[in-house]
């Protein structure tokens, strides 16, 4: 008898238990979708900015091929072969590489493991499991490890190994367990990278700036040849063209890669607040990362107009040649 009234304890126990995890359900898909489009963006802005430079560095090669350097070293045996432009101090170019695969690696980088780091939020909340809130814990805290050692290692001592009581033994049911091992694992999850976002969203947002100052200048020569054709030819056409020009460049001096970085920490912070609160509401955290869902948006629309600008110009080029 005893052990029937235990069951039943327990039973109601697990229907009166708060789902703690449907309450925040939303709000960290919405983080975690939002940083896995920035990733997919910068990634995009970067990988365009690299093809526009490799493309200048081409043309000032061909112009002047006694800049480029003669690579005697490129053996089967050598650990790579890089052809560079070298420096012209007549115009301040600092030369490189001739061929680009990408300008902010590392700022590329971070923001992957941000966006593996909310995408391991994400699976925390919807698991049906002990065992797979612990697998999305550990994405979060390899993702945050990531993160720390691009930052500088300072950061690394902050997000070591998490510490979260899984303990099979207690998993009885689905139901008021689960959902504490949940909350705990979320708040240690976002405390750890609390520690090291802000300073890490602040450096790589920054630099990141660079590849967005390659779409936005190439999207201004696109508004300035879209203004010299209207003021030609004053049709319908070319002022269709125009006015489409100067609406994608508008877009893109609205934002840069550097303020999704910053909107990108003030949300985290919002979320990791709201966690570690008692009554745990989501009212700030869900303002913010609705303004980070407005400006990512905003990036993933300069980057396909970059794209779109700059392969209509190659497009050009090789129809011309």
């Amino acid at each position: 008898m005893t052990s029937v009234r235990l069951i039943a304890a327990w039973l109601l126990l697990a229907l009166s238990a708060c789902n703690v995890s449907s309450d925040f359900q939303e709000p960290i898909a919405q983080f975690s979708t939002a940083t896995g489009e920035a990733q997919t963006a910068l990634a995009d802005l970067d990988s365009n900015a690299a093809k526009e430079l490799t493309a200048l560095r081409h043309a000032d090669a061909i112009a002047a091929p006694t800049r480029v350097s003669r690579v005697e070293g490129c053996t089967p045996q050598a650990n790579g072969c890089i052809v560079s432009l070298a420096p012209d101090t007549a115009s301040d170019d600092q030369g490189g590489p001739l061929t680009v695969s990408s300008i902010i690696p590392k700022h590329v980088q971070a923001m992957r493991e941000i966006s593996l780091y909310a995408k391991g939020l994400d699976d925390i909340v919807k698991a049906d499991a002990t065992a797979t809130v612990k697998t999305g814990l550990d994405t979060a805290s390899a993702a945050a490890a990531q993160l720390a050692a691009l930052a500088g290692k300072q950061y690394e001592a902050a997000v070591n190994a998490f510490s979260v009581p899984f303990n099979a033994a207690a998993t009885w049911a689905f139901g008021e367990y689960q959902e504490s091992i949940k909350l705990h694992a979320l708040r240690e999850a976002t405390r750890r990278m609390q520690t090291v976002l802000p300073d890490a969203t602040a450096k790589f947002g920054e630099a990141a700036d660079l590849a967005h100052l390659v779409a936005v200048t190439r999207l201004f020569d696109t508004f300035a040849d879209k203004q010299t054709a209207f003021g030609i030819d004053a049709s319908p056409e070319n002022l269709d063209a125009y006015l489409e020009a100067a609406q994608r460049l508008d877009v893109a001096l609205q934002v840069k890669p550097s303020e999704v970085f910053q909107q990108l920490n003030l949300a985290h912070q919002e979320l990791a607040a709201a966690l570690e609160s008692d009554d745990i509401t989501f009212g700030d955290a869900i303002l913010q990362i609705g303004r980070l869902v407005t400006k990512v948006e905003q990036l993933v629309d300069i980057a396909q107009d970059f794209k779109k600008a700059a392969d209509t110009d190659f497009k050009k080029a090789a129809a011309t040649n």
